[in-house]
């Protein structure tokens, strides 16, 4: 006797009909047409769980698989692997579609909450039933789902005597075949698009944006970072059949935490009040509807609350004070989902968003000192072909700091020096005194890999040399070559 197992594999989403898209399993082509489920929803109404089953149930077709002689009787079993009937079965819901059989009659199981079901078919009494014949299984009721939203698969069998199909071992069905009865994905998408660079303009003291063809900027204060679309997948269902919605899987909370958020990760330390927000348009002159501006940017990072708001392609704007100084830093976007009732959303991984640099050069002075004992000062040499300004600041290790100021412009193709002790004239400090130790960030108004700079300090007096002379040792002279910062 000849056996045939037949395994489900492809999945083809369909188009919505009257607003649903109910997936149909077909064992003998190994298909399941139509849409998946959400897996963020709960299926499963069985008590303590509190889920919505699935309602709006597949069609399963099958062939017989085995003929029957005019007027015997045949008993087609049908398990289900991962669920539980919803509702009581029927008799109808077995259908010879070929040529339909003489009775049908639910033999055993097809309860609520059973898993399996058998049916006592009584072939044509004419002209009997062929094994070609195609048989529907379809349960009105409907399915809760118990493998996690895991696919769930149904199993036909056919057998010979109703002892057979109770004891349902494999080597005494007469036909069988399987596939996936539901099938589950994502119902959210999330993704970044159109990551976009801005430059601050070092003649404004990175104040402001600069006019880069290509770049991000909108307005000397304002700039586009990039775009954020968070929405629900089409094509994925919800327990009706009908398309899920975003709301159906996103919690509508409205406050930070609580709500679902845009999370955005980088310094934003420049911003205007209500400066970080998305827009529906690339001159970020609207505010995508019922989502507030980010409340309070940080160097560190912003969250937009979107709440159950869906996002298609929104621009994240970024708005400066015109005033404070705008860092260069690279950015990420992703979403912290908020579950609606009976979802359970998984985070998705930050992407790449867009950057902000700083035009001209910037190096940094980690060590020096003002103490009276010693010269300190700083070379800078460009190879630049115009005068750049200079601006620096001073930061003090016991927490003070000298504002920013500006230097003697930078020659060009020149080396030229600039005394620590001028940089601060305010502070003297004394020996042994923190604030006598003082790092350094040099503003250059010239591009990039032009101005390269050194640090350099010797001690005044060595064996009774006239403070301001070299001395005696060499050796006490030390140095070191100027760093760039690491975002720049």
């Amino acid at each position: 006797m000849k056996k045939y197992v037949l395994k489900a594999t492809a999945l083809a989403i369909g188009a919505l009909v009257g607003g649903s898209a109910v997936a149909d399993t077909n064992l003998d082509t190994g298909t399941v047409t139509g849409g998946t489920y959400a897996k963020e929803l709960n299926y499963n109404s069985i008590s303590p769980s509190t889920g919505t089953a699935i309602t709006a149930t597949p069609t399963v077709t099958s062939k017989l698989g085995f003929g029957v002689s005019a007027g015997q009787n045949r008993y087609i079993r049908v398990n289900l692997v991962g669920a539980k009937f919803h509702g009581g079965l029927t008799a109808a819901d077995l259908v010879n579609t070929s040529r339909a059989f003489n009775n049908t009659v639910l033999a055993a199981g097809g309860q609520a909450g059973d898993s399996y079901a058998i049916f006592q078919v009584t072939a044509d009494t004419t002209n009997g039933n062929q094994a070609s014949d195609v048989v529907t299984f379809k349960p009105l009721l409907g399915y809760d789902v118990t493998s996690g939203n895991a696919n769930v698969q149904v199993q036909f069998r056919l057998f010979e005597t109703a002892t057979a199909a109770v004891a349902n071992t494999d080597s005494t069905w007469l036909y069988a075949a399987s596939g996936d009865l539901l099938q589950f994905a994502t119902g959210l998408q999330f993704s970044v698009t159109g990551a976009l660079n801005s430059t601050a303009d070092v003649a404004q003291s990175f104040t402001k944006f600069k006019t880069v063809a290509g770049s991000g900027k909108i307005s000397d204060t304002l700039a586009k970072l990039g775009q954020v679309t968070s929405s629900a997948v089409t094509g994925v269902l919800n327990a009706t059949g009908a398309q899920v919605t975003y709301a159906q899987l996103v919690g509508a909370g409205t406050t930070t935490p609580t709500g679902t958020k845009v999370v955005l990760k980088g310094d934003f330390s420049a911003a205007a009040t209500n400066g970080v927000f998305l827009a529906t348009d690339a001159a970020c002159s609207t505010l995508v509807s019922n989502v507030a501006a980010a409340a309070a940017p940080t160097a560190t990072g912003a969250d937009i609350v979107t709440g159950a708001n869906p996002l298609t392609g929104a621009y994240v704007c970024y708005a400066t004070t015109g005033t404070t100084p705008i860092v260069a830093s690279s950015y990420t976007a992703a979403v912290a989902y908020a579950n609606a009732t009976n979802s359970t959303t998984t985070n998705p991984s930050a992407q790449n968003l867009g950057s902000i640099d700083r035009d001209g050069t910037e190096l940094l002075a980690p060590f020096a000192t003002i103490n009276s004992d010693y010269t300190a000062r700083v070379f800078l040499t460009s190879s630049h072909t115009a005068p750049a300004k200079v601006t620096v600041k001073a930061w003090f290790a016991d927490g003070s700091s000298c504002a920013a100021q500006a230097l003697p412009d930078l020659k060009p193709g020149t080396q030229q020096e600039y005394l620590i002790k001028d940089i601060c004239p305010t502070i003297t400090g004394t020996a042994g005194s923190n604030t006598t130790r003082l790092s350094l960030r040099f503003t250059i108004a010239a591009p990039k890999n032009t101005v390269v700079g050194s640090y350099n300090q010797y001690n005044n007096r060595i064996d009774g040399a006239a403070a301001g002379a070299y001395g005696s040792k060499t050796t006490d002279m030390n140095g070191y070559v100027l760093v760039a910062p690491a975002a720049n």
